[in-house]
């Protein structure tokens, strides 16, 4: 699946991991899971920006298109990550 294959590409140590997880976002893009390990991917390699952007734009997607708020999984890693940064 690609939750299996965007868990692989997070043990990479370069930017084709990135390139992955945004491929598999765009293959299931309501996937909140795809989502939190493309957060996680950023946070290893210190990108807090784009994990603020990740989450801005999964949560205004959801609204729009669902309109359903993240989930409490999402939340907390977001807050997790960028809380004293």
């Amino acid at each position: 699946t690609l939750v299996g294959l965007s868990r692989c590409a997070i043990s990479r140590e370069d930017e084709s991991a990135i390139a992955y997880a945004k491929w598999a976002i765009r293959e299931d893009p309501f996937n909140e899971s795809l989502y939190r390990h493309l957060m996680k991917i950023f946070d290893k390699y210190g990108r807090i920006a784009d994990v603020i952007n990740l989450y801005q734009s999964l949560s205004d997607l959801l609204l729009k298109e669902l309109d359903v708020q993240v989930s409490r999984d999402t939340k907390e890693l977001y807050l997790a990550l960028t809380q004293n940064r």
